[in-house]
């Protein structure tokens, strides 16, 4: 039995009331493995169909990342497009990966804040 002081308890608590904010921010950052992540929300007291409907809600945006860097990776080796298109796209790139690194600084700040809250907050019995 877990401890009800220990750290998982207040984190499992943190998802049994909040479980879809912390699941849709983690699933937003690419630099969190989604496996590790999948084993620990398993673990926990989140709602199956949330768990499901804000994973695949926030990982849309990584999914579209990967799939404009394919293209555009694709575009280059085969040198088909202009010149012009060509650097459209690298801006465009530039421009994703930069909103990716924001959205993900926004996600970490967000959990580290939820997490302080929890700290604070008194144990409901």
């Amino acid at each position: 039995m877990v401890k009800e002081s220990s750290r998982f308890h207040k984190f499992d608590r943190a998802f049994a009331q909040k479980g879809w904010k912390i699941v849709f921010l983690t699933r937003l950052s690419p630099v969190l493995p989604s496996n590790i992540l999948n084993y620990g929300f398993s673990l926990t007291r989140i709602d199956f169909w949330e768990y499901l409907f804000f994973s695949w809600l926030g990982m849309l945006p990584v999914i579209f990342t990967y799939v404009y860097i394919a293209t555009f990776g694709a575009n280059i080796l085969t040198l088909k497009q202009p010149t012009e298109n060509l650097l459209f796209q690298a801006v465009g790139l530039a421009t994703t990966i930069g909103v990716m690194f924001y959205t993900t600084k926004m996600a970490t700040s967000a959990l580290r804040m939820e997490e302080t809250q929890e700290t604070y907050m008194p144990i409901n019995r």
